[in-house]
């Protein structure tokens, strides 16, 4: 967009849609929040006005999370901002078809580890939160699946944490068909997370952060939300040994799959978006 929004801008009349994906600069900001780096500063400064130029220069700005554009909407109100569908599924749900939480075992954590938010995520739980889960329950095991696995995560390995790294997606599906529950321990981030989206689409309970559940509208009964360390590994052991209660999220998160994933709910908010009545 840099490189072509001003040419395209010169050259043509047409409308010009930004999608960013998420916003870099409100992510690096919850970074520097929680390491108090200084060198990150600068960075977030020259990011922030790349991308609020980008956003001047466009006609309407995308977004995947109501969040995000409530966030914009407050800072620049005249501006044309929409909230579009980014996971789109053509499968039905739940896309995994194990239901019988009696007989999964296990938690997950997916996520790429050239990605800071997973980086420390991950840390957080194993140095804080997985100690308390392993006193209250030693039998549970911890599946940890993405690529670039940090040294200093791998020396953590043991009985009872599998670091599978980077795994084929017959693999995953496999985990996403066998574990009970997934964790996402985000500590900081931006944007509407991937991996929550495909756990809630896959059917299987969720337990994360506030940040972890940023931008997922009526997440009230689909994902456990727990910001301390305590709480988190609490809610850990209580769902983990309730498959009761594990089956009444699956249904609550099918019908919200449903509402918000499938290919049918995308196409009536692209089309919305894109009428060009709307940009007139």
């Amino acid at each position: 967009a840099i490189k072509y929004i001003d040419k395209i801008k010169t050259k043509t009349d047409a409308k010009i849609f930004y999608n960013g994906t998420d916003f870099h600069f409100l992510r690096m900001q919850r970074e520097h929040e929680i390491s108090k780096d200084k060198k990150l500063l600068k960075k977030i400064e020259n990011m922030e006005e790349q991308e609020v130029s980008l956003f001047e220069k466009s006609d309407c700005v995308l977004t995947i999370s109501e969040y995000e554009k409530d966030y914009f909407q407050q800072r620049f109100p005249n501006w044309d901002i929409k909230v579009i569908p980014t996971f789109i599924y053509k499968e039905k749900f739940p896309l995994s078809k194990n239901s019988d939480f009696f007989k999964r075992e296990g938690i997950l954590f997916v996520g790429g580890f050239t990605h800071a938010p997973n980086v420390e995520g991950v840390k957080w739980f194993l140095k804080e939160i997985w100690p308390i889960v392993t006193k209250l329950n030693p039998k549970i095991k911890f599946y940890i699946v993405g690529s670039n696995v940090p040294d200093d995560i791998k020396a953590m390995e043991a009985e009872n944490i599998l670091i599978k790294g980077f795994i084929e997606d017959s693999e995953l599906e496999n985990l996403y068909n066998q574990v009970k529950l997934v964790v996402a321990p985000l500590t900081f981030g931006a944007g509407v997370k991937g991996k929550i989206i495909e756990s809630i689409c896959h059917g299987i309970p969720v337990i994360t952060t506030n940040i972890g559940a940023e931008g997922i509208v009526e997440n009230e009964n689909i994902l456990s939300i727990k910001d301390t360390s305590q709480e988190f590994a609490k809610e850990i052991i209580a769902l983990y040994e309730d498959e009761d209660k594990c089956l009444s999220i699956r249904k609550e998160q099918i019908s919200y799959a449903q509402k918000y994933f499938s290919q049918e709910s995308a196409k009536k908010l692209i089309q919305q978006i894109f009428n060009k009545e709307n940009h007139e």
